[in-house]
């Protein structure tokens, strides 16, 4: 019997079932079932006009609870591409987590339309409770209690059908009394997030709440029961073509979930499980710590949490040893204004077969200034596990980090390496792999500073095709960049790099360097040839640079000179 012979109700039934992902491919498939959609056709679209995008408001952005922006009016027939996963016109903004809970617990359907949710400013911002912080936290915990209190009911209702729960094998009862304190009247924004996140089986693009971080949850036995069925769900049933109906099945990118100041903190493990999601292609990250001596006493102070005795806890990359850490298909991970060591990378990198692009933002955290940094064996533990597939890499350093003490000579292991950026301070350390480095131990004093940084032409792959490099407007830079261009000519250029299109040189400063007009100041007390001798440097790279089919150019300090302010912009 045909499908178009059944009923109008009995049609209506099954166009039911298909809400939200696959009425409109079914509807349009001809006359008769569009007709029969007509009567879901209104709330549907209406739904996915306010909930495809799912977001917290900063506290200066709120406007109201519930506002509808940038989309199109309620009624119409508008089916735009939002199952292509261009959001961009459909955007629902929440003030905060429990908002979000009270609408899906009234109708649980909603959680399905959502494919961005962003939960990075579920908390009061810092600024806003760092005086006197834990009258303020408390007082900011208890007002959401008092918001979600009042729909026990149908909070209730909602985790005795949630999967994740009844998969970790966890009853709604004690689910509830983690994330509802009755007794000190305060709700816990953690287990509210985890609770939304059971729910999000369309989500492609995901922010965390920043008390997700690993520091934390880690030390939480039923949150680590809960998470972890929820990824090991995530994994088995992504495997299985046709089933993908389960949380986070369809996760793609993990936006930031800090900002990336001083004070912005997350340990690098948080990102482990999620990784480990077949689906997932993109990760970012800001302000990733993966250093034991990063997670200082002042933000455990902060934020109230234990002083663990294991000193491993704050970055040891297995999150959970009940799931397998490993990235199957992520192609592009980003990491800006963080702080990770050599080891720590190698480690993370190993686990990501498929890698394209990596970026490394480098800093050291919480004013911990004139830090040491190992550029040389930092770049040996990418090629030792992404020369094969690498085709993107940037690495950017602080002005802050302040000795580099192995320097980057080759890159030439790359096999398909074509876009790179990089600070020239990666190639002023003692070079790697020389009698220094050799007869070096970690543990011992600074090896002495003696760069002897190579020619362009025998650093880079030969499948390179642009190159950005970062500098500042200081002697040894001058000079790094004559020992990288001068004497190489175009015919080398070609010999050794024939695939190199682009070469570029950005000079950050803030003297009158560039302008004809350089002070005999300069402001960098590190600086030990004098004003003019700088200069004559520059200009020497520069015509280095443009003999060799380059530029060089001059950008002021409040200038982003790569990558890391673009990170912010995929939310």
């Amino acid at each position: 019997m045909s499908i178009l012979s059944l009923p109008l109700e009995t049609l209506q039934e099954v166009l039911r079932l298909c809400i939200p992902e696959g009425i409109d491919g079914l509807s349009e498939t001809c006359r008769t079932l569009y007709y029969a959609s007509q009567c879901f056709r209104p709330d549907h679209l209406l739904k996915r006009r306010q909930y495809t995008v799912f977001r917290c408001l900063e506290e200066e952005e709120r406007r109201s609870d519930n506002e509808v922006i940038a989309g199109d009016s309620d009624d119409g027939d508008n089916d735009n591409d939002s199952d292509n996963g261009d959001s961009r016109n459909y955007h629902f903004r929440i003030s905060k987590i429990v908002e979000s809970l009270v609408k899906i617990a009234e109708e649980p359907l909603i959680a399905r339309y959502i494919q961005v949710a962003d939960f990075r400013h579920d908390l009061p911002s810092v600024s806003d409770w760092e005086s006197d912080q834990y009258r303020r936290l408390n007082k900011w915990r208890r007002f959401q209690y008092d918001k979600l209190f009042p729909h026990k009911r149908s909070i209730i209702k909602l985790l005795e059908t949630c999967p994740s729960l009844q998969e970790a094998g966890v009853d709604a009862t004690t689910f509830w009394e983690h994330m509802v304190d009755e007794h000190t009247k305060k709700f816990s924004p953690l287990y509210g997030a985890l609770l939304v996140v059971c729910f999000l089986t369309n989500v492609r693009k995901l922010v965390l709440p920043i008390d997700f971080d690993s520091y934390w949850t880690s030390n939480d036995a039923l949150f680590m029961k809960i998470f972890g069925t929820i990824v090991k769900t995530a994994q088995t049933t992504a495997a299985r073509p046709g089933i993908q109906d389960a949380a986070l099945t369809k996760l793609r990118t993990l936006l930031p979930m800090t900002g990336a100041g001083d004070n912005d903190m997350a340990t690098l493990q948080t990102l482990i499980p999620f990784i480990s999601i077949p689906s997932v292609v993109e990760v970012l990250g800001s302000s990733c710590i993966a250093l034991p001596e990063r997670i200082s006493h002042r933000r455990r102070c902060r934020f109230g949490a234990p002083d663990y005795s294991d000193p491993h806890r704050a970055w040891n990359l297995s999150f959970n040893p009940d799931y397998e850490v490993f990235a199957k298909n992520l192609e592009r991970l980003e990491m800006i204004s963080s702080n990770v060591g050599f080891r720590e990378i190698k480690e993370l990198l190993h686990i990501c077969p498929k890698l394209k692009v990596f970026k490394l933002d480098y800093v050291a955290k919480e004013h911990a200034y004139w830090e040491d940094w190992n550029a040389g064996y930092f770049m040996k533990a990418i090629e030792d596990t992404c020369s094969d597939t690498l085709e993107d890499i940037g690495i950017n350093l602080y002005r802050d980090i302040d000795y580099v003490v192995t320097g980057v000579v080759s890159m030439k292991r790359f096999k398909k390496l074509r876009w790179i950026e990089l600070d020239v301070k990666v190639f002023l350390g003692v070079p790697l792999g020389g009698i220094v480095d050799q007869h070096w131990a970690f543990d011992s004093e600074r090896p002495p500073y003696n760069p002897q940084v190579p020619k362009i032409t025998e650093i880079l792959p030969v499948s390179a095709e642009k190159l950005l490099l970062f500098t500042e407007d200081c002697d040894k830079h001058a000079k790094c960049l004559e020992a990288l261009f001068v004497g190489v000519t175009q015919a080398e250029r070609e010999e050794y790099l024939p695939n190199l299109q682009t070469v570029e040189v950005r000079v950050r400063t803030d003297s009158h360097l560039g302008q004809g007009s350089f002070s005999d100041s300069v402001p960098d007390p590190e600086i030990r040839a004098s004003a003019s001798e700088i200069q004559n440097r520059f200009e020497r790279a520069s015509s280095a640079i443009n003999i060799f089919g380059g530029l060089l150019h001059y950008v002021g300090h409040s200038k982003n000179l790569g990558f890391t302010s673009e990170i912010f912009d995929y939310i």
